[in-house]
């Protein structure tokens, strides 16, 4: 298990990458309460198209393969992030 503060801008930035098709890994990222609203999906992420985690919300998904990107509409938000590999 590994844990890691990341820093989103309004540039997407990878957050977490890896897992293959025998073992995913488990990833969770937590926006804290303060700051400003963070938008995940793939390479392709923007504030348009993006999966909205709202501040004090966690999301947790299953990396086969892929990767999770991240940006911010304005400003910068530090997020946490929780791997483990299966």
């Amino acid at each position: 298990m590994r844990s890691i503060a990341r820093t989103v801008t309004t540039t997407r930035s990878l957050v977490a990458s890896g897992g293959t098709t025998v073992n995913s890994k488990s990833v969770a990222v937590q926006v804290p309460v303060t700051g400003v609203v963070v938008y995940v999906g793939g390479a392709d992420v923007t504030t348009a198209n993006g999966f909205e985690v709202a501040l004090g919300a966690t999301i947790s998904v299953d990396l086969t393969g892929d990767e999770l990107w991240a940006v911010v509409a304005s400003g910068t938000q530090t997020v946490r992030v929780l791997e483990e590999n299966a």
